[in-house]
């Protein structure tokens, strides 16, 4: 049994020029957002450092 086919329609210039217009220029951050992503940053790696430190305590 053969199923018809549906074709999608073909985007307009319009659309295909709204889609590539990309902005790929580097974003600069304010003081405040980059002592947040640092903060983070060292959270997660002291969470990772406590569970491995947790983790040698238990086999040990």
């Amino acid at each position: 049994m053969k199923h018809a086919q549906t074709k999608a329609p073909s985007p307009s210039q319009e659309e295909l020029q709204r889609n590539t217009d990309a902005d790929y220029a580097p974003k600069t951050y304010s003081l405040r957002q980059q002592l947040a992503t640092g903060l983070k940053t060292l959270a997660v790696a002291g969470a990772i450092g406590m569970l491995l430190w947790f983790f040698d305590a238990l086999t040990s």
